[in-house]
C-alpha cells in the first residue's frame, strides 16, 4: 500500500507536474500541453499499463478561463479553428471538416462504396455516427442543444474537424464564445484514423463513437456553464478541475454505446485507489485518469435510482449558476428522490465493493462482472483469533469523498460477532458515515453505524457474522479539504462469542430495498427484518404512513413469511398500494414495525412513475 508521503513524492517528480504558479509558468504550461495535444511536440512516455488521456477537452477549458482574465493573443489562437481542411460533408445537425491527404488525412481516404458519393466511407460512418450521437442526447434524454456559433464554419450545424491529434488523444472539444456570461458555444475535433491506438487502429468507428459522444456532451455542457468546475477563478491551471465535467462525458458513452465499453479500461484508476477523491483531477500521475474511472459515480446513481433523467436534472441545476456547484446541484436532485449526497455517497461505496468475482449484478452495477476487484484498504484473516484489532494508522486514508475497505474474512467455524467501535477525530467539518457490510455471494446486506455528527464516533455490531463469507467496514467521509488532504479516523474490531444471530443486530428492521422504490408497473419493496425471539403473526404488523401522519396501509402479522429468531427474512412486502387499492404519490413513507411490546421504524423513498 502507498503511504501518502510517497504519492507525494511522486506527484512532485512526474513529468506532468506544473512548476510554478505565476503568470508566465501558467502560459508556458498551457502552451506546452496545447502542442502536445495538437501533436506539435511528443508527449512524455506513459507506462504501457497506463491507457491514453484521451480527451484535451480540460486544457482548452483552462485556457478559454485564463484568456477572460488576461488577454493574450498566443493563447486565443490556439482556439482558432483549423484552416486546413479542404472537404466538408455533413446531415442533420453536423458539418464535418477533413482532408483526403497529408497528416490528417482520414481513416482510408480512397474507400468509397457504400454509398459511393466522392465521400470516403469513413466521413459517411462518422456522420452517421455524430446523427445518433444528436439523437440519443439531445432528442431522447433531453439535454439542452450546444450554442449556436452563428455560422461559423460554414453554417449554423456544429462542426466536427477531423485531424491527426497528439499520440493517445482521442478528441476536444473547445468553448469559443460566451452568451449569457457564462454559457459558451464551441466545436469539436475528432482524432482522423485512431491509427495510434492498439484497440480501434483496425476498427476507427468504434473509436469514433465513443468519441462523438464523449466531445458532443462537452459541447452541450458548455450551453449549460463553461466554468462548471473547481478553480475558474483563478489563473493556476493546475488548479483547474473539471472532474464532473469528464465523469458525465464518460457516462454519456456508455449511455450512447453501451456495447463497447471503452470506460471498462480505466476503471483500475478508482477500484485500485478507493481512498482518492472523487473529485480528483490533476495534470499527471495516477491522478490523470482518475476523471474518467470515476464516471462509476454517474452510472451508479442512474442504476440506482433507475432513472438517467437524474444526470439531466443535476446539468440543469449546474447551469443554474456560474461556476462549480456540482456537489449542491447533486444534492438538490438527491433531496427530489428522498435522499442526500452524504446517504447516497455511503451506498456508493457500498456498490463498490461488489465489482469482479464479487459482483452481483442483480442487486449491484448491471455490468460489475467486468469492472476491477474493489482493493483492500486493510485485511483481517481470522479476527476469532485475537482479541481485538485496531486498524493501524500507516494505512492510506480517505480524502474527501472517497472510501476505505476494512475486509474481516469471516472465521465459518467460530459462532458469535463483530463490534466495530469507530472514532473520527472530532476534525471540524468532518462528515464521517460508516457502514457495516456482511458480504455473501449474491445476498449481501448492510447497514449504518450511527456516529454523532459532530465527533464522527460511534460503535456498531454484526452478530451471526460466520455466516456470511467476510464482514466489511466502509469508512466513507464528504467533508470538503481544499488541498485534498486525507481525514484520519481510528477504529477498533472486537470479536463477540456472545453476539449469535442471522446477519443483522437483534430486534427490528433493515433498510428497505430496493429503495428507491420506483413505482412502474406491478413491483414490490421488501422490507427485510429480524426477531429476537418467536412471536405469535397475530401479535406482529406493520403500518405505513405518509410523512403527515396518516396511515396508509397496514400489513397484518398474517401475511409475514417468517416468524424465526434470530433469522434475518425478507418477509414483508409492500406492493406500493393504500388501503383502497390506490398507488401512493411519490415521496417518503414511515414506516413502523410491531411484535409483541417491541418496535422499530424505517422509511421509504418513494416515486411513482406511473403518474
Amino acid at each position: 500500500m502507498r503511504t501518502l508521503a510517497i504519492m507525494l513524492a511522486l506527484l512532485v517528480l512526474t513529468e506532468f507536474s506544473f512548476a510554478g504558479e505565476n503568470s508566465s509558468d501558467n502560459r508556458e504550461f498551457l502552451k506546452n500541453k496545447a502542442a502536445e495535444i495538437k501533436g506539435q511536440v511528443s508527449a512524455p512516455a506513459t507506462s504501457s499499463e497506463m491507457p491514453p488521456p484521451k480527451c484535451g477537452t480540460s486544457v482548452m477549458l483552462s485556457i478559454f478561463n485564463y484568456l477572460q482574465k488576461q488577454p493574450d493573443a498566443e493563447l486565443a489562437s490556439i482556439l482558432q479553428r483549423p484552416e486546413n481542411l479542404p472537404y466538408s460533408f455533413g446531415g442533420a445537425h453536423f458539418l464535418i471538416h477533413y482532408a483526403t491527404s497529408g497528416p490528417d488525412s482520414v481513416y482510408h481516404p480512397g474507400e468509397d462504396i457504400n454509398p459511393r458519393d466522392g465521400v470516403p466511407d469513413y466521413v459517411n460512418g462518422v456522420a452517421e455516427i455524430l446523427e445518433r450521437v444528436w439523437y440519443a442526447e439531445i432528442d431522447s434524454l433531453g439535454f439542452v442543444m450546444p450554442i449556436t456559433d452563428f455560422g461559423k464554419g460554414g453554417d449554423d450545424r456544429y462542426d466536427i474537424y477531423l485531424r491527426d491529434l497528439g499520440l493517445g488523444y482521442f478528441g476536444l472539444t473547445y468553448p469559443e464564445s460566451l452568451v449569457q456570461g457564462y454559457r459558451a458555444s464551441a466545436y469539436s475535433e475528432l482524432e482522423n484514423d485512431f491509427s495510434s491506438s492498439s484497440r480501434y487502429r483496425f476498427n476507427p468507428l468504434d473509436g469514433a463513437r465513443v468519441t462523438a459522444a464523449h466531445e458532443f456532451f462537452h459541447a452541450i455542457q458548455f450551453a449549460y456553464d463553461v466554468f462548471e468546475y473547481e478553480g475558474f477563478d483563478d489563473l493556476n491551471p493546475n488548479n483547474d478541475k473539471p472532474w464532473w465535467m469528464e465523469s458525465s462525458a464518460v457516462w454519456m458513452e456508455d449511455v450512447v454505446y453501451d456495447d463497447v465499453n471503452d470506460y471498462i479500461g480505466y476503471l483500475t484508476y478508482f477500484y485500485k485507489l478507493p481512498w482518492m477523491s472523487l473529485t480528483t483531477f490533476a495534470s499527471g500521475g495516477d491522478r490523470l485518469f482518475h476523471p474518467y474511472a470515476s464516471c462509476v459515480w454517474p452510472i451508479f446513481l442512474c442504476e440506482k435510482y433507475e432513472d438517467v433523467g437524474i444526470l439531466r436534472e443535476i446539468w440543469e441545476e449546474c447551469g443554474q449558476v456560474m461556476g462549480y456547484n456540482t456537489l449542491p446541484a447533486t444534492n438538490t436532485s438527491l433531496e427530489a428522490r428522498g435522499s442526500n449526497l452524504g446517504a447516497t455517497f455511503q451506498e456508493f461505496a457500498v456498490w463498490n465493493f461488489h465489482t469482479g468475482p464479487l459482483a452481483d449484478t442483480a442487486a449491484f452495477y448491471s455490468e460489475g462482472d467486468n469492472y476491477p476487484a474493489m482493493d483492500t484498504t486493510y485485511f483481517v484473516p481470522d479476527l476469532s483469533s485475537e482479541p481485538s484489532v485496531m486498524v493501524p494508522g500507516s494505512i492510506q486514508f480517505p480524502e474527501q469523498f472517497a472510501a476505505n475497505y476494512i475486509v474481516m474474512d469471516a472465521n465459518p467455524t467460530a459462532p458469535g460477532g463483530v463490534v466495530v467501535n469507530f472514532n473520527g477525530q472530532g476534525v471540524a467539518g468532518q462528515q464521517w458515515r460508516a457502514a457495516l457490510l456482511g458480504y455473501k455471494s449474491n445476498d449481501s446486506r448492510w447497514r449504518d453505524i450511527e456516529l454523532n455528527p459532530s465527533t464522527g464516533d460511534g460503535a456498531g455490531a454484526w452478530p451471526g457474522w460466520n455466516t456470511y463469507r467476510a464482514i466489511v467496514l466502509i469508512p466513507t467521509v464528504t467533508g470538503l479539504n481544499p488541498d485534498n488532504s486525507t481525514f484520519v479516523y481510528i477504529s477498533t474490531l472486537i470479536y463477540d462469542s456472545s453476539l449469535e444471530g442471522g446477519g443483522t443486530p437483534g430486534f427490528g428492521v433493515d433498510q428497505a430495498y430496493p429503495s428507491p422504490f420506483v413505482i412502474t408497473g406491478d413491483e414490490f419493496v421488501s422490507i427485510p427484518y429480524s426477531l429476537d425471539k418467536t412471536y405469535a403473526k397475530k401479535n406482529m404488523g406493520l403500518w405505513i404512513y405518509d410523512v403527515s401522519g396518516q396511515m396508509v396501509r397496514e400489513i397484518p402479522g398474517e401475511q409475514f413469511l417468517f416468524t424465526d429468531p434470530g433469522e434475518y427474512h425478507r418477509g414483508i412486502t409492500w406492493d406500493g398500494k393504500n388501503s383502497e387499492g390506490d398507488y401512493v404519490a411519490s415521496g417518503i413513507y414511515i414506516f413502523l414495525f410491531e411484535a409483541g411490546d417491541k418496535s422499530d421504524r424505517g422509511k421509504i423513498a418513494v416515486i411513482n412513475k406511473r403518474r
